[in-house]
């Protein structure tokens, strides 16, 4: 407590009440803007989301269609074309169903 705040507690009161009022002002302000980051990003990552569900639905599709027409033309059977699946899932050393993407990309480089 200083000496003013001693003598005239009363503007003393009200200086700290505005400086309260000044940082609470402040903080709204930084949070409002916080909140509006955050927002965006959850709509980013929402909208990204969707689009990567229709990329893995076109791809199903896709190797759907191909498996179907291989059989089709008689290039393969389907045990043949599950054997190869099998094959192919261990290219990346893991049994797991999936074939790891940075592996397909490494063939690339």
């Amino acid at each position: 407590m200083s000496l003013f705040d001693f003598i005239f507690p009363e503007q003393a009161q009200a200086m700290h009440l505005r400086a309260l009022r000044e940082q609470n002002r402040n903080s709204s302000t930084r949070n409002s803007y916080e909140d509006t980051q955050n927002t965006d990003e959850i709509r980013y990552l929402k909208s990204e989301n969707n689009d990567l569900r229709n990329d893995v639905g076109t791809l199903t599709l896709t190797v759907a269609s191909l498996v179907r027409a291989i059989e089709k033309k008689g290039l393969l059977t389907n045990d043949e074309i599950k054997e190869m699946i099998n094959q192919v899932d261990l290219m990346d050393a893991i049994k797991d169903g999936q074939l790891d993407v940075r592996f397909i990309r490494d063939l690339h480089k």
